[in-house]
């Protein structure tokens, strides 16, 4: 190759790079200003999933705010089952009450008028589980939300009984007692309890309602939730 060969591509290798450094292509923006702790978080990549679903379509003020652990996420014909409510289902596996304080801020701009949670499952598990502690949470959770809105309702699903958690039922037993007593101090408060259908004859959990794994629930299970949470949030249904 003689030189003036050489000289010519050279001088094209060094018009690309330039062209390139003048077209630098700017960092894509967030769809929510998450915080480095929620950054940090495991479940960053649920919350961001779903502030790129939000953008320019934000559910409206009067929706049912659904958020909690596994047994919420696996709800997955909650919109029918809710209906008419509008649901924004917002459920992430493996959650504890801490969890959803983490990114209260992201599930409180939604300002929705009634929120259902289900969690204590995941945070009563351990034997180490301190129900005040979960309960303390749930307190700080609605103190968060009447912040927001004041006349929003609030209402928590009892922490479920289930075959592969039969041995930590006392403990949740006390966490749903201390709930309850919660709810029952403030008319915006609701305690749910889903027990009582998922228990058979013999006062155990009825095997049939959930799947292999004898912890997350089988359609006949969430049709028991359908039928006792329609009740809770829409009265005029069971008259």
């Amino acid at each position: 190759m003689n030189r003036t060969c050489v000289c010519v591509l050279s001088g094209l290798v060094v018009g690309v790079a330039c062209f390139g450094q003048g077209e630098a292509v700017e960092a894509e923006p967030e769809a929510y200003p998450f915080t480095e702790a929620q950054k940090a978080n495991r479940y960053i990549k649920d919350f961001q999933r779903w502030a790129k679903a939000d953008l320019g379509n934000i559910p409206m003020r009067d929706g049912v705010l659904c958020v909690g652990s596994s047994s919420m996420r696996g709800w997955k014909d909650i919109k029918t089952d809710l209906a008419p409510l509008k649901v924004i289902h917002r459920g992430f596996g493996g959650s504890t009450m801490g969890h959803v304080l983490v990114f209260k801020d992201f599930l409180l701009r939604y300002e929705a008028a009634t929120i259902l949670v289900y969690e204590g499952d995941n945070d009563l598990v351990s034997k180490k589980s301190k129900p005040q502690t979960f309960v303390n949470n749930c307190k700080a959770f609605c103190e968060a939300v009447f912040a927001v809105r004041s006349d929003t309702k609030v209402h928590f699903i009892c922490a479920k009984p289930s075959p592969s958690r039969w041995h930590r039922w006392p403990a949740f037993c006390e966490g749903n007692a201390m709930l309850k007593a919660f709810c029952e101090t403030d008319a915006r408060l609701g305690f749910i309890d889903v027990s009582k259908g998922m228990l058979g004859e013999d006062g155990l959990p009825r095997a049939e309602i959930f799947k292999k794994d004898r912890l997350h629930m089988n359609r006949k299970g969430y049709e028991i939730w359908r039928d006792i949470v329609r009740a809770a949030l829409i009265p005029e249904d069971s008259e």
